[in-house]
């Protein structure tokens, strides 16, 4: 019986027994390291005082490449108009006033037809009122008579002038069509030099006023268009210097600060405006971007931060112990991408540390 009651108790107490807790890794600092001198020339190690090195405070922000306004243009045409002929194709470069189109519509050839019944009118009006002016003068022909005549000149030559004006905006000469010359077609002609990045167009469409046929865009001027967080945007300004990158990083640039938009944009951002030092020719407009704006640069203690050992949540360098190399935990601060602040223990910056080599050491 006591045997069966002590085989019981090992049972219970090997089936409760508390597992040991595996213990954190933790990077030992207390080995110290040693190489040869041939080691070191070998992997490059160099070793030195900390000193102090530039850091750039930036804020970030994202946005696109872009052209100013007047480099874009959409072309309408103010008629209905049928396309007869179409002469570019998408990604075609154009000067202004190249042929995009031809189109015709029986109604230009009526408003044609109403400018040079005007233009008649208009004619016929002014010798009439040329003519009554000398009258006039010898009282001759009635003051009232002669103002009506004054009158209807008048309205004749604003309706000759709006429909001139039509036909001006359909590219056509009304002074050509007024003596006669009747146009069948109408040209649809680029307004700026560009490139054509769309068209609506295609033999027979009917194209309404207000529709857009081509879009137009001159790639000169390039410039970022960015998007900044109201609480950084107070300390963006102008002539600060901007880094980008496109897509994975394979087009990097840089630029600087030209205008900051005073009011918040729909997206609650504030649009800050950059002018490219390069404008390299393979941006292309519309191209997503990350950027970071440098808004101000200190002197500070300073390690390359490729240099910075990161474990855990935690930062380590190797310092000279003796005749080798000891890991230390170091206390970091601000960093731009290329030197990071070394703020403590002080006496790091007293002693003799790895300025290039720290991770050929942290992998022996």
């Amino acid at each position: 019986m006591n045997k069966i009651f002590l085989y019981i108790v090992l049972a219970i107490l090997s089936a409760c027994g508390a597992q040991p807790a595996e213990e954190e890794e933790e990077s030992d600092t207390s080995f110290v390291l040693t190489l040869s001198e041939a080691q070191r020339k070998e992997k490059g190690i160099q070793s030195g005082r900390i000193t102090k090195q530039p850091i750039r405070t930036f804020v970030s922000a994202t946005g696109t490449i872009d052209v100013p306004p007047n480099n874009k243009a959409a072309v309408h045409i103010t008629q209905p108009v049928y396309i007869k002929d179409v002469r570019v194709l998408p990604g075609d470069a154009v000067k202004k006033g190249d042929i995009l189109a031809v189109a015709f519509h029986p109604d230009i050839l009526r408003l044609q037809e109403d400018l040079i019944k005007a233009a008649a009118v208009q004619r016929q009006l002014r010798s009439q009122f040329d003519r009554q002016s000398k009258l006039v003068e010898d009282q001759i022909v009635a003051q009232r008579d002669f103002e009506t005549l004054r009158s209807n000149l008048s309205m004749a030559e604003a309706e000759y002038n709006a429909i001139a004006y039509r036909l001006k905006m359909l590219n056509l000469n009304p002074e050509s069509i007024a003596a006669g010359t009747i146009r069948q077609q109408v040209l649809i002609v680029a307004p700026i030099d560009g490139r054509v990045t769309e068209m609506s167009v295609y033999m027979g469409r009917l194209i309404q006023p207000g529709e857009e046929a081509f879009v137009l865009v001159n790639s000169n001027h390039k410039h970022l268009e960015l998007n900044v967080f109201p609480t950084d945007a107070m300390d963006v300004k102008k002539g600060q210097q901007i880094t980008y990158s496109i897509g994975n990083g394979s087009i990097t640039g840089s630029g600087e600060v030209y205008l900051t938009s005073p009011a918040l944009s729909e997206n609650q951002t504030v649009k800050v405006h950059g002018h490219l030092h390069n404008e390299d020719q393979s941006l292309l407009i519309g191209d997503f971007v990350k950027a970071n704006i440098y808004i101000k640069t200190d002197s500070l203690y300073a390690l390359p931060s490729g240099e910075i050992i990161h474990f855990q949540n935690r930062q380590y360098i190797f310092i000279k112990s003796g005749e080798g190399y000891r890991k230390t935990e170091i206390i970091t601060g601000l960093s731009d991408g290329t030197y990071t602040e070394i703020s403590g223990p002080a006496n790091v910056l007293n002693e003799e540390v790895i300025l290039q080599g720290n991770y050929f050491l942290n992998g022996m």
